[in-house]
């Protein structure tokens, strides 16, 4: 299935990607990766031959998409709009879609709440920001003497 959407390779790298096939974002993936399909085998835990399959065409089952989900350190719901079995979603909630998967990946809640601080701190910073009172510009004075 082709679809229409966005996909994010490594962790600040965007690439927008129109009318991109499973396998073509899958190698897409792999080449930003430095992976081989045997690397992405032993990470995923998939055989060679399943992911030789994925790569030329052949549509993955759910087991095996949260299995290359797991091993791109992406989330699940990235590789099913990616394999076409959720639809597209707009930049801002691809930001939140991974926003929550990193803060679900962390193995201690000391840590997650550690960046949910540091985000809460950057969005007060940034309301500062916005509600700063610049100084007034005084117009010249018209008045002549």
């Amino acid at each position: 299935m082709v679809v229409d959407l966005m996909i994010t390779i490594k962790s600040t790298d965007y690439v927008t990607i129109v009318d991109m096939a499973f396998n073509d974002w899958l190698l897409a993936h792999l080449k930003a990766s430095n992976w081989s399909q045997a690397e992405l085998a032993k990470r995923s835990g998939l055989t060679r031959g399943a992911v030789s399959n994925y790569i030329n065409g052949r549509t993955p089952s759910e087991g095996a998409l949260r299995k290359i989900a797991h091993a791109l350190h992406v989330s699940p719901e990235t590789v099913f709009r990616a394999a076409g079995l959720l639809p597209p979603k707009a930049e801002a909630d691809e930001l939140t879609e991974r926003v929550e998967h990193i803060l679900g990946s962390y193995k201690y809640p000391e840590t997650k709440e550690c960046a949910l601080a540091y985000l809460e701190f950057l969005r007060i910073e940034e309301e500062k920001r916005e509600y700063r009172v610049k100084p007034a510009k005084h117009p010249a004075s018209s008045e002549t003497s």
